[in-house]
């Protein structure tokens, strides 16, 4: 987490995002530079065209499961994957835009991880 005048912003290996509200204020009074975060693989919006506040990445493996289809995503040598439902077909290696509500991440303490919204 770097400060950036009055924002902080969230630098990962995969994206970057700012920081702001209630989560602002607490980063600011428990300042690290380092945190682990998490987010639900159903809490991930994919997309087969850019738009704002979604991140590029690579297709690398389609599970179909119906209406469902886990999505393994890959950046920067990092795999994640997405819970998709919809009827959108897909193809490995195939560029993909992904985002989330950032009110949907949870962060937790690098060293101890302790989940900083249980506040």
């Amino acid at each position: 987490i770097d400060s950036s005048g009055d924002k902080l912003i969230l630098h990962t290996p995969v994206f970057v995002t700012s920081i702001d509200g209630k989560l602002m204020d607490l980063f600011k009074r428990n300042m690290r530079q380092k945190v682990r975060i998490g987010l639900r693989p159903s809490d991930i919006v994919v997309k087969k065209v850019q738009e704002s506040g979604f991140f590029p990445s690579n297709l690398y493996v389609v599970e179909p499961l119906g209406m469902i289809k886990i999505l393994t995503l890959e950046k920067n040598n990092i795999k994640f994957q997405v819970k998709y439902i919809g009827s959108d077909t897909f193809e490995m290696g195939e560029k993909v835009y992904f985002g989330f509500p950032v009110e949907k991440l949870y962060y937790f303490d690098f060293d101890t991880g302790r989940n900083y919204l249980q506040e």
